[in-house]
């Protein structure tokens, strides 16, 4: 019998989820959508085809590995935290972009205590 995975439905969860670990324990490789697109097609024909925001995606991953791996040598090269403070997002950035706010109101909402 055939059927139709849905990651919403429990049943197709659980088969997607299934199919998932056994490619793992198999040494599967898996590849987000827009990366196996810009490994087929030249940067050239993603364009033509209408495909620019695959390049943003891929420049803003370009950037944080760039980034991770400047102030990772610096932190090395330096030995101080110091110099690499210019570069780090701030407290309240990371937990914005962490949402923390939101998780600790619906900590106190559902806290047993």
């Amino acid at each position: 019998m055939r059927r139709a995975c849905y990651a919403a439905d429990r049943t197709g969860h659980m088969i997607l989820q299934t199919l998932y670990r056994n490619c793992v324990k198999h040494g599967t490789d898996f590849f987000n959508e827009f990366y196996v697109l810009g490994l087929v097609l030249s940067e050239d024909e993603l364009v033509k085809l209408g495909f620019s925001v695959i390049l943003y995606a891929n420049a803003a991953m370009q950037g944080a590995i760039h980034g991770t791996q400047t102030v990772l040598r610096r932190l090395r090269d330096d030995k101080s935290f110091d110099s690499v403070l210019g570069d780090l997002a701030p407290w309240c950035e990371r937990q914005r972009l962490v949402r923390q706010k939101e998780f600790m109101e619906l900590e106190t909402r559902y806290s047993t205590g």
